[in-house]
């Protein structure tokens, strides 16, 4: 089985940060999920701001720039705070090629963090790092499981994707509080 992921892994960054793959850009795939904090994106020739929970998904060859810095909008430097969380996957593959032809992927997509897909996330990291183990079957079977739920988060919070957005939210929300009293005042803030 060749091997599909490459690199994974959280980054936590609070100084200035940059990583470049412009020329001749990704030579496989990443998923990004920014999940604390800001930083700025240049692919596919457009600047992007990430912030909490965008998900930031490229194909090969993709000029790719990632930036941590102090905001735009802080005061020359006096007390400008840098905090840049983020979950990071470098992949390819057979699988992978199949996976990204399913869809098209927004650039960037908004989702909800939820305990199932950072999970999944963490496992495949753990994995990754294991010294003496062919894991590769369970990595393997770990990333389709995380790209399909990431299709999934995807789907369920781009309106765009689906006619049953707010539906699919409620139902959502329902099912995290289940086991706890809330009334439709809640669900409708929500």
């Amino acid at each position: 089985m060749s091997q599909e992921v490459l690199l994974c892994g959280y980054s936590y960054h609070t100084n200035r940060f940059r990583q470049s793959h412009l020329a001749p850009g990704l030579h496989c795939y990443l998923i990004r999920l920014q999940t604390e904090g800001a930083c700025t994106v240049l692919a596919e020739g457009r600047e992007l701001r990430l912030e909490t929970g965008d998900l930031l998904m490229l194909k090969p060859g993709t000029a790719y720039e990632v930036r941590v810095e102090e905001a735009a909008d802080a005061s020359a430097g006096r007390g400008a705070k840098i905090v840049s969380g983020d979950y990071y996957l470098f992949c390819q593959g057979d699988w992978m090629d199949e996976w990204w032809s399913r869809s098209p992927k927004p650039l960037p997509a908004h989702i909800e963090l939820n305990e199932a897909l950072l999970s999944l996330w963490k496992q495949l990291i753990v994995e990754k790092c294991r010294i003496q183990s062919d894991s590769g079957e369970l990595m393997s079977y770990l990333l389709r499981a995380l790209c399909l739920q990431l299709d999934r988060a995807v789907f369920d919070h781009h309106p765009s994707y689906s006619r049953s957005y707010t539906a699919a939210r409620m139902k959502r929300f329902v099912e995290a509080h289940a086991i706890e009293t809330f009334k439709v005042d809640d669900l409708a803030r929500h």
